[in-house]
């Protein structure tokens, strides 16, 4: 919300002037936004762990919000490092940024979706932000190259994913990832009982 806020006041400011001393300070606002996000991620309590929302469609543990963490720390360093790249490439554009913040928010739900629809959600969500970014360079023909490439073999994979989820569904009746665990967990112990009665 705070990332939003300070884009969505920045492009009020700069409605007419857009420059790379404007883009410099907007992408080290972004850095300590998301360093002090994972600071507060990192002094959490986690009072509210294993919590099931959305209808048990999002999960919160230890695992996703290591994860999190993880990604929030290491994003807060790219947008320092990115800015070079900037002068390099004169990469003078507003939309740059909101993609790579669209692409972090896709990994955040990624690691804590619950069932397989809301992974499909959030993995399209980052990986739609992640085309745009390999094609962002109009006036280079690898980068073009490279986004139609990119976007090829994501929809095959995502074709793949979907066929996968219908698979499962249509023999568990159920997406989610809880339900899936219970039925290892019972197949598991099914197969230990049997082993130990032929023994």
């Amino acid at each position: 919300i705070s990332v939003i806020y300070v884009l969505i006041i920045t492009l009020i400011i700069t409605s007419n002037v857009y420059n790379f001393l404007i883009q410099h300070i907007l992408s080290n606002c972004i850095a300590i936004i998301l360093f002090m996000a994972t600071y507060l991620m990192y002094n959490d309590n986690l009072l509210t762990i294993n919590i099931l929302t959305f209808n048990n469609a999002y999960i919160n543990d230890y695992f996703g919000f290591c994860i999190k963490i993880t990604i929030c720390f290491f994003s807060s360093f790219y947008f320092l490092i990115i800015l070079n790249f900037y002068k390099k490439k004169k990469l003078l554009s507003f939309e740059y940024l909101l993609l790579l913040l669209f692409a972090i928010l896709g990994f955040f739900l990624m690691c804590n979706s619950n069932d397989l629809l809301t992974s499909y959600l959030a993995i399209e969500l980052a990986s739609f932000s992640l085309y745009i970014l390999a094609a962002f360079k109009k006036t280079c023909s690898y980068s073009i190259d490279s986004g139609l490439k990119y976007f090829i073999t994501g929809a095959v994979a995502s074709t793949l994913y979907l066929f996968g989820s219908t698979l499962l569904y249509g023999f568990t009746g159920s997406i989610s990832f809880l339900d899936y665990h219970n039925l290892c967990n019972c197949f598991s112990s099914y197969t230990t009982e049997l082993d130990f009665t032929s023994i």
